[in-house]
């Protein structure tokens, strides 16, 4: 009885054996590993940069609809507003004095996975002060954005003056 029972173990490791698969190199691919196309992405952020820069030139509430529930602007020279209402109220009395703002996208970085970037950037605007006074200015700003719903908000969004402060 011995003898069965020593010939039984090497054939169970045959048979386990030759039910071994070597891995599949490709198997990886056929997982969900859905690439994302960041050139896609960018220009989907590139074209709510434009429609953020019209938004801008509409209202502070149009502004600041592009803000997720939880975005943060950060103002020179003033307290970060947080979610589209306060950032709206904020911006309330600069839209008041602005005339025109236009944006222009220096670069845009983005995360592998396309759910989040880091927007760079310059900004020029023009108005006119209560006392008809024009001004202009000129600065930099830097814009990190999350893809949420299938729609690019801005979750971080900070600026300054290239001008001297006064």
């Amino acid at each position: 009885m011995k003898r069965p029972v020593r010939l039984l173990v090497p054939l169970a490791a045959i048979v386990l054996g030759a039910c071994a698969t070597e891995p599949d190199p490709d198997a990886a691919l056929d997982q969900d590993t859905t690439m994302v196309d960041l050139a896609a992405e960018e220009q989907a952020i590139r074209d709510r940069v434009a429609a953020w820069q019209d938004a801008a030139n509409e209202s502070p509430e149009a502004f600041a609809a592009f803000y997720a529930s939880d975005g943060v602007l950060m103002p020179p020279n003033g307290p970060a507003a947080e979610g589209p209402e306060a950032i709206a109220a904020a911006m309330g009395p600069m839209f008041e004095t602005v005339e025109a703002i236009a944006f222009e996208v220096v670069d845009i970085t983005l995360a592998e996975s396309g759910e989040l970037a880091v927007e760079r950037g310059r900004y020029t605007l023009t108005g006119t002060m209560p006392d008809g006074t024009g001004f202009d200015d000129a600065g930099s700003y830097l814009v990190a954005w999350q893809k949420q719903n299938g729609v690019w908000m801005v979750l971080q969004d900070i600026f300054n003056s290239d001008r001297p402060a006064q």
